[in-house]
């Protein structure tokens, strides 16, 4: 009676086996060519967080509610800003250079009140608080990177999104002005200061804004919770500020209020007067207090994520 044959006994072989392990080797060379051995060292830590913000901010502006929210803004909160200023210019008569008035830069931001706190609520809960609900964020600690370089990253990437649709919007309108204006060059130098005071006034905004976000959607794992809680306390602080001043008739109750604190220091940086009467450092100290609590309240929460090394 025969026998069944034992794995790897060649005398059983049928004359297409040879020719199909012939095949097997060489397909698994050439899967083998394709891999090489990792020769590269570690990246270094500022290089990491480089590549982890680049990488964050780019998924999260391809977002489709980020994309969105950025065609509403531009449609409803920039164009129309940005032509009820052009008109204006052509509808002041007199010297060209006297048309321009850094103030208008100023009072710009204003008009975007409304869409720096959807986006600063969106964008935090969807990359803070959601990964806090789902676990993900202990993928990001579990890299070579710290709990430290974590709020880096966030912080980092909530930023570069609201400066691109707040701060961009506000430079963009200033070229068109001067471009309008054809004022000589020399003069074009001489106002470059406004474009200064842009960039610094959006920063310290985005950067306020982005830090009392994070800080709320730091605190919970539900991402509704979170937007309604960044919403409430926009909203709240500064409908607030408005009705005690009303009815107190005093100034001084703007403190409470994030948005007033920064309208009263970033006055002085477009030189135009101040709109409330109290001391724009008063205001200053407030933000700082503000950027202190926030901070505590971020490296608290941190902290409290759990990782297993």
């Amino acid at each position: 009676m025969g026998r069944l044959p034992e794995p790897g006994d060649t005398r059983f072989q049928t004359a297409e086996e040879p020719a199909k392990q012939a095949a097997d080797i060489s397909g698994g060379t050439s899967i083998f060519r394709e891999f090489r051995e990792y020769r590269e060292g570690m990246k270094d830590r500022w290089e990491i967080l480089y590549n982890a913000i680049l990488m964050e901010f780019k998924r999260t502006i391809k977002n489709k509610w980020v994309v969105v929210l950025t065609v509403f803004t531009w449609l409803w909160g920039i164009l129309i800003p940005m032509t009820l200023v052009i008109v204006s210019l052509y509808a002041t008569s007199g010297n060209r250079g006297d048309i321009f008035d850094a103030s208008d830069f100023y009072d710009f931001y204003s008009f975007l009140f409304i869409y720096l706190v959807l986006f600063s609520g969106y964008i935090s809960a969807k990359n803070v608080t959601a990964q806090k609900a789902d676990r993900t964020i202990t993928l990001y600690l579990c890299r070579p990177i710290s709990k430290l370089d974590y709020l880096i990253i966030k912080f980092a990437v909530l930023v570069l999104v609201l400066s691109v649709i707040i701060i961009l919007p506000d430079i963009l309108l200033f070229i068109i002005v001067l471009g309008l204006l054809k004022m000589p060059f020399l003069w074009n130098i001489e106002h470059l200061w406004v474009l200064g005071s842009i960039i610094l006034y959006g920063l310290m905004i985005v950067s306020i804004f982005s830090l009392l976000s994070l800080a709320i959607a730091s605190s919970t794992k539900k991402m509704h919770w979170a937007i309604a809680g960044i919403f409430a306390f926009l909203f709240f602080t500064t409908g607030l500020s408005l009705t005690m001043r009303l009815i107190l008739k005093n100034d001084y109750v703007i403190l409470i209020s994030p948005w007033d604190n920064l309208a009263q220091v970033g006055a002085p940086l477009f030189a135009t007067d101040v709109p409330y009467s109290i001391p724009w450092a008063l205001s200053f100290g407030m933000l700082a207090a503000y950027v202190a609590i926030t901070l505590a309240v971020l490296v608290y929460n941190i902290n409290r994520v759990e990782v297993v090394e």
